[in-house]
């Protein structure tokens, strides 16, 4: 895939969602666990510098409920901390969706290690 090592393809699909569960998804794709950590710490850190501007020049992004999934999704835990300023909606939404979205991933990673690798 766009002529990446095996290894940072790896790293890279477990990228957005927190590190704990990113670490657990990298064993079983049997990557580097410690680039998969590196990529989560980027792109959460990304999240948290475009966040606000992304979800200020979408418009559709208004609720409560949907700009709490955004910073959960995409922030990971600094989008909790973020989602908690905003307020509690937000702050529970965030926590939902990085956890669901955690979950999810491990549990997905034997089959896109099937997939994929």
């Amino acid at each position: 895939m766009f002529g990446l090592s095996e290894a940072l393809q790896k790293g890279l699909a477990v990228r957005s969602i927190t590190t704990p569960f990113a670490i657990e998804a990298e064993k079983v794709l049997g990557g580097p666990t410690d680039l998969a950590a590196l990529f989560v710490l980027l792109t959460g850190v990304s999240a948290m510098l475009l966040g606000e501007t992304v979800l200020r020049v979408l418009p559709r992004i208004r609720s409560k409920l949907a700009t709490g999934a955004s910073w959960g999704g995409a922030a990971h835990g600094s989008g909790v901390a973020r989602a908690r300023q905003a307020g509690e909606v937000q702050a529970v939404m965030a926590s939902l969706v990085m956890m669901i979205a955690g979950a999810v991933n491990v549990l997905a990673a034997p089959w896109v290690r099937t997939l994929f690798f």
